[in-house]
């Protein structure tokens, strides 16, 4: 008898490179031997805020295929560069918050996942 693994998908909100979230997306489905409307479906529900928006640009039977406009339109807006502009912001409006003795370590995280993205180009 073959057990099932029901999963619940983590949430994608755009921070991360949906080539990772994609990888994270698909080990579950490809476990619980998902068909490709169960994909759509979990996808579509774990999509949060600029990630939701994508929704919007996009026709209903182009939503519905996974692997397609909705997975193609997800790449193209969150690829791994899309972070080093998200990073770059980050670095730009971070302030040291009270009762933290040095802000030089998360600052110096972000210029340096800002910068790797800009040279891997």
């Amino acid at each position: 008898m073959m057990s099932v693994h029901r999963t619940i998908q983590p949430p994608y909100d755009g921070q991360t490179p949906w080539s990772s979230y994609k990888k994270q997306f698909e080990a579950p489905a490809t476990a619980n031997f998902w068909e490709e409307e169960q994909k759509d479906t979990a996808l579509v529900i774990s999509l949060r805020g600029v990630a939701l928006q994508i929704l919007q640009t996009l026709s209903d039977e182009d939503i519905s295929k996974f692997n397609s406009a909705l997975t193609t339109a997800l790449e193209l807006r969150f690829r791994d560069e899309h972070l080093q502009e998200v990073f770059g912001t980050r670095l730009k409006v971070r302030t040291q918050k009270v009762g933290e003795s040095s802000i030089l370590r998360s600052t110096t995280d972000y210029s340096r996942k800002a910068c790797d993205k800009k040279l891997r180009k």
